[in-house]
């Protein structure tokens, strides 16, 4: 989605609540369970009007979701989605690609766009539809990377220097640090809590991977699970938990969650592959210890999961989806994601309770 973008935005028009269009539809369903119980959950498609293609990124704890989505000459702009159903598109000025990558709990929203001269920079979007631009200081035209942002407008994410990539944090009152874990080649920062902790992971000199969780007073901290030949992270709570996934040595992927002591939950979606490339991860995590992510089966085909705090796990799978990619999950427990059907076009969901 990085191709033949333009700046222009067509019109959306407005969906409300009972009056959505073919292209947004509603259907009930049942989630395959590790247990006998029947759980009935609200599945609905997000897909913004006329649009050829929807990524949805990121929810709010109300329930509002932003993401992209490409119009019919192949240009990706950015989208706001209400609670009512209602879209809001919007874009960098002088964008040429607008890709939000996170909304925070006051429906601020940061992202990446790309201008006509290829750069990449970070942006941030007000709840009252305010946009800034920013890059990190001394290092123009470098790649400005923002990946998380929280409800105190703390922001992380990575930037580029050549073929290396260096994490950095702004603070509420727009102080910018950089950092990078010892050894690392390179840094990508995943996400940023309410405290200003950090949590990420790091290529190493020989550019095996992992995870790194730097605190609010910018220290840092190695980890690895045990039996991880490379680890990746991909959220943190309020709470401070942090889940992604490792590669074995065989390359099966499992899913983990490191809690605030540094100890390690790992599991399995039940009908994951063991087989390289096969296997569980996990994407996000809510304050309730409730996680969504995504498992490539035996066959090769990847679907999305909802792991209960017990443990519980039930398989995500929108009708007609040949993959499904759950990427965030709020504090009532409403997922989002994407998913994929035959034809490879992608679609945005909602999942709700």
């Amino acid at each position: 989605m990085f191709a033949n973008r333009g700046a222009s935005v067509p019109a959306i028009p407005s969906i409300s609540a009972g009056k959505a269009p073919t292209c947004l539809t509603m259907l009930l369903l049942g989630l395959g369970s590790t247990t006998a119980d029947a759980h009935t959950y609200q599945l609905i498609d997000v897909d913004v009007p006329c649009a050829i293609s929807t990524s949805a990124v990121s929810i709010d704890n109300a329930g509002i979701i932003t993401g992209s989505w490409l119009d019919e000459n192949g240009a990706e702009h950015g989208f706001i989605r209400a609670t009512n159903g209602a879209f809001t598109a919007f874009d960098v000025p002088g964008a040429t690609a607008t890709i939000p990558v996170s909304l925070n709990g006051n429906a601020t929203v940061v992202g990446v766009y790309e201008d006509a001269n290829g750069n990449y920079s970070g942006f941030t979007r007000s709840s009252n539809q305010t946009i800034t631009t920013f890059e990190i200081n001394g290092y123009p035209n470098s790649g400005t990377y923002p990946t998380a942002i929280n409800s105190k407008l703390g922001i992380t994410g990575s930037y580029q220097t050549g073929n290396t990539s260096h994490g950095f944090v702004i603070s509420p009152g727009g102080t910018v640090a950089t950092f990078d874990p010892a050894g690392s080649k390179l840094t990508n920062p995943a996400g940023i809590d309410n405290g200003g902790e950090i949590a990420g992971d790091y290529a190493d000199d020989s550019f095996v991977y992992h995870g790194f969780f730097r605190s609010r007073n910018g220290r840092m901290k190695a980890f690895d699970p045990a039996g991880s030949a490379d680890t990746f992270v991909f959220s943190i709570n309020r709470e401070g938990a942090i889940v992604g996934r490792y590669a074995d040595a065989g390359g099966v992927n499992h899913a983990y969650i490191r809690s605030p002591n540094g100890s390690f939950v790992v599991f399995e979606a039940p009908d994951a592959g063991k087989h390289d490339g096969q296997g569980t991860v996990a994407a996000s995590i809510n304050r309730s210890g409730e996680t969504a992510g995504s498992f490539v089966d035996a066959k090769g085909r990847q679907h999305g999961f909802l792991r209960d705090a017990d443990g519980t796990v039930r398989s995500i799978d929108p009708a007609g989806s040949a993959s499904t990619a759950p990427v965030a999950i709020n504090d009532g427990g409403a997922v989002t994601g994407s998913w994929l059907d035959g034809n490879g076009v992608s679609h945005g969901f909602l999942l709700n309770r």
